[in-house]
């Protein structure tokens, strides 16, 4: 029920403009930076209500070692890949611990073109592309 009384007919959400099914949204479809949530309510009386929020998409090592896990359970990362890429990953997260981020950024450009492996397109953009971000955060 609404503040109104009168039961909640529909609910409609976006991000960025794309209509998202409410629950789990998976964040690796969403662009990384600054991204709007807009959702609209509406109920049987006709009334509607919009709530917009800004938040911001990050990426980390360990958020691309969970894309190439899950990734790979979905069959689109051959083991092969998945094996030189979580090889590279750990490598650039032991560099990196020890402030030796000219060897970091060597691991993950490793794991980065060990990714062009990834065989469905979108998966391999997303990995690729946070893979990009992580380089150059530590350049």
């Amino acid at each position: 029920m609404t503040p109104t009384g009168s039961p909640v007919a529909s609910v409609v959400a976006r991000i960025d403009g794309r209509k998202v099914t409410p629950g789990r949204v998976p964040l690796w479809r969403v662009d990384l930076g600054r991204a709007v949530l807009v959702v609209t309510a509406t109920d049987e009386a006709g009334n509607t209500t919009t709530v917009r929020r800004v938040f911001r998409v990050r990426t980390s090592l360990a958020a691309v070692r969970t894309l190439v896990q899950r990734f790979a359970d979905a069959g689109s990362v051959p083991r092969k890949v998945e094996v030189r890429v979580l090889a590279k990953l750990r490598q650039a997260a032991n560099h990196a611990r020890r402030d030796r981020d000219r060897q970091a950024v060597a691991a993950l450009r490793g794991a980065r073109k060990a990714a062009g492996g990834i065989k469905v397109a979108a998966h391999r953009k997303v990995v690729r592309g946070d893979l990009g971000v992580i380089i150059r955060r530590l350049r």
